[in-house]
């Protein structure tokens, strides 16, 4: 087998175990046991199971970011809005990384992980996102002056306030949050108020039930131990 593919598998191996048994449940055994490999050729791929859960964040994030763009490239030439709203469901439906794998990456102990996998999301998701509003801005869809540090604006607040943790809201506060959301990105990219029907549509579709308390949901425990 060659050494990329012997990579992935072990990576296949570990996400499988990290989602039925917490990274913390599992033990570099266990990965031996269920790939069927020697401790050697463990090592020689990752120094610690810390490596093994980096390299799989990193495969999540890029895996996240290869559906977005073929989503975009699906949707070219229908309108603007409609193409983000698209590669939007598709970063929504691509990057659940699962309650125990979040359970680790907000754990107070991982600040340096969180920090480098919150990097990635928001300039990749925002380098995609950015020229979807450009090429509106274009058509005639959109209208701002600052695509790339609106569409970041966006990107900030759906990745840390709403699906991020950072404040802990109840399902009727995230709710609020969502259509506060839809009314400051009308304003930032200048849209109708038919637009914006649709996009708050599209919004409370990926936001889950308002009903849905978010702390009846596995702690998300932030960084900093608030």
């Amino acid at each position: 087998m060659e050494a990329e593919e012997r990579r992935q598998e072990i990576l296949d191996a570990a996400e499988v175990l990290f989602r039925e048994k917490g990274y913390a449940g599992t033990s570099t055994g266990d990965i031996l046991d269920r790939t069927g490999i020697a401790r050697g050729t463990l090592y020689y791929h990752f120094e610690s199971k810390t490596a093994v859960m980096d390299a799989l964040v990193d495969r999540l994030c890029e895996r996240l970011f290869a559906a977005a763009r073929e989503t975009a490239a699906a949707v070219q030439g229908r309108p603007a809005l409609e193409r983000l709203l698209a590669v939007l469901g598709a970063f929504q439906a691509s990057g659940d990384m699962g309650p125990t794998l979040m359970e680790h990456l907000h754990d107070p102990g991982n600040l340096p992980l969180h920090d480098r996998v919150q990097r990635r999301l928001v300039a990749g998701m925002t380098s995609i996102l950015g020229g979807i509003v450009r090429e509106g801005i274009e058509e005639g869809g959109f209208d701002t002056p600052y695509p790339e540090e609106s569409m970041e604006l966006v990107v900030v607040y759906m990745t840390e306030v709403i699906d991020g943790g950072l404040v802990d809201l109840s399902g009727a506060e995230r709710a609020g949050r969502l259509r506060a959301l839809v009314f400051n990105i009308g304003r930032l990219f200048g849209l109708d108020a038919a637009s914006l029907e649709g996009l708050r549509a599209a919004l409370d579709g990926t936001g889950g039930d308002a009903g849905d308390d978010p702390r009846n949901r596995p702690k998300k425990n932030r960084k900093d131990g608030r």
